[in-house]
C-alpha cells in the first residue's frame, strides 16, 4: 500500500502498483471495488488518495476520481469537481463538507460547492507546515508552530509552538511542547489611592515558569511570584509594571500595565510615634496643591481644627503638645 485513508461512510487505498481501492458504503462487505484513476500510466504518478474523491500525483497536481458510489454529503454527484488550476500540491484532506490541499508555499486552497466555495483557488492562511480535516473544519500547524483552524470557536487560534496533531469525528489531538512559555493571562492597569494596596498578576504556561516583575524596566527586588502585591503605595511606586518569565529553554515579557496612583492623605503609621505627653503623626499623599485640613478629637463627635494650609511636601509631620491626661485620640485629615 501506498496510501490510506478513510471517511464515515468510504476507505480507499492506493496500491504500489497504482491500482485505487474502495469499500465501504453501498458496498459488499469484505468486498473493493476498483478505483479509476483518470490519466495515470504508473504508479509513481500518484503519491496518495482521498476517501473524499481525490488524488495527488508527484507533480504536485491533483484531480478526482469517479467511480466511488455517490457520497450523500456531496449531493448527487459522487464527490467535488476536479482541482483544476491548483499545483505545487503536498498533500490533501477533506471531511464531508469541504476539501483543502495544502502547496509547497504553505498556503492551504479550500474547494467545494457545496461549502459555497466554488473555485479551489481559495486561499487561507499562509506558512502552513502541516494541515488537518475535522468533521466540519480545518486547522492547521504553520511552521513556526502556531496553530491558525477555520473554526476558532471548537478549535481556537493563539495556541503556539505545537509539534503534532490528529483529527477524527468529534475529536480533536493538539500536541504542545511545554518547554516553550506563552501567557494565559496578563497584566492590567491598576488606579489606586495612594496608601492603599495595589496588586498585578500574570500566569504563564510551560515547564518550571519562573517570574520577575519590573518597574520601568528595572528588576524589583523579590518580585519572583506570578502576583505581586504593593500593600501601601505610594507617588513613587507609579509606573509601568511588566513580568519577566524564564524557565532555562525559553524566555517570555509581558505586555505592559500601568499604576496610577491618585494622591490622598493618608496617616502612615509607620511616623506615629508618642513622646510622654506629645504625639507625632506623619501624613503621606499630599498633593501639594490643595488645602489640607487636619482635626482631632476625644470622642470622635466635636472636632477641632490643629492645621490648615497648604503642605510645601507629599510627606508632613505634625506634633500635638500637651495631651496628659487624654485618655483617648483621635484624627482626620481631608484636602480640599
Amino acid at each position: 500500500m501506498v496510501s490510506i485513508d478513510a471517511s464515515d461512510l468510504t476507505s480507499v487505498a492506493l496500491e504500489s502498483n497504482g491500482a485505487g481501492m474502495a469499500w465501504g458504503y453501498k458496498m459488499p462487505a469484505g468486498a473493493g471495488e476498483p478505483i479509476t484513476i483518470p490519466n495515470v500510466t504508473n504508479s509513481s504518478q500518484v503519491t496518495q488518495i482521498t476517501a473524499t474523491g481525490f488524488v495527488l500525483f508527484s507533480d504536485g497536481t491533483a484531480t478526482n476520481y469517479t467511480s466511488v458510489p455517490p457520497n450523500p454529503g456531496h449531493g448527487s454527484g459522487p464527490f467535488p469537481p476536479p482541482t483544476q488550476g491548483l499545483s505545487n500540491l503536498v498533500t490533501l484532506v477533506g471531511n464531508d463538507i469541504c476539501s483543502a490541499a495544502l502547496d509547497a508555499h504553505g498556503a492551504i486552497h479550500f474547494f467545494s460547492p457545496e461549502a459555497g466555495l466554488g473555485l479551489p483557488s481559495a486561499r487561507f492562511f499562509t506558512n502552513v507546515a502541516r494541515v488537518f480535516a475535522t468533521e466540519s473544519s480545518f486547522f492547521g500547524i504553520q511552521s513556526n508552530g502556531d496553530l491558525v483552524s477555520t473554526d476558532p470557536i471548537n478549535i481556537p487560534g493563539g495556541v503556539h509552538h505545537c509539534v503534532a496533531a490528529a483529527a477524527e469525528s468529534g475529536l480533536d489531538l493538539i500536541v504542545v511542547d511545554h518547554r516553550y512559555l506563552r501567557w494565559l493571562t496578563q497584566p492590567t492597569n491598576v488606579t489606586v489611592l495612594n496608601g492603599r494596596p495595589a496588586v498585578f498578576s500574570v500566569k504563564a504556561a510551560g515547564m518550571n515558569p519562573s517570574y520577575q516583575w519590573t518597574l520601568n524596566g528595572t528588576n524589583i527586588t523579590g518580585a519572583t511570584n506570578a502576583v505581586l502585591v504593593i500593600l501601601h503605595v505610594r507617588a513613587a511606586d507609579a509606573g509601568v509594571y511588566a513580568a519577566q518569565v524564564t524557565n532555562g529553554f525559553d524566555a517570555i515579557t509581558s505586555s505592559n500595565a500601568t499604576l496610577q496612583v491618585v494622591a490622598w492623605p493618608y496617616f502612615d503609621t509607620n511616623g506615629l510615634s508618642v513622646s510622654g505627653s506629645s504625639v507625632t503623626l506623619r501624613l503621606d499623599g499630599l498633593s501639594t496643591a490643595r488645602i489640607l485640613e487636619v482635626d482631632a478629637s476625644s470622642n470622635m463627635t466635636d472636632w477641632t481644627p490643629i492645621f490648615s494650609n497648604v503642605p510645601s511636601a507629599t510627606a508632613i509631620d505634625l506634633m500635638q503638645t500637651n495631651l496628659a491626661g487624654a485618655p483617648s485620640r483621635f484624627y482626620r485629615a481631608v484636602e480640599h
